[in-house]
């Protein structure tokens, strides 16, 4: 994550042993590929919106696999 750069105001804490990222970027094709290519190791905590649709995509996924 401290690689990436997605945003003037990136800021990078950590949290309980976690890297706890944010910033303020575009909705877009590559933002939600660029999640999913980090697979288990990143989870959205916010905007709702966008978590849902992770989820969803990483359900849809797994489905596939059983």
């Amino acid at each position: 994550l401290r690689e990436t750069t997605l945003g003037e105001d990136m800021s990078i804490e950590e949290r309980d042993g976690a890297l706890v990222m944010s910033a303020r970027v575009r909705d877009t094709w590559a933002l939600v590929s660029w999640i999913l290519g980090h697979g288990e190791h990143i989870e959205v905590l916010a905007p709702v919106a966008l978590r849902r649709r992770i989820a969803e995509r990483l359900q849809r996924a797994a489905r596939a696999y059983r």
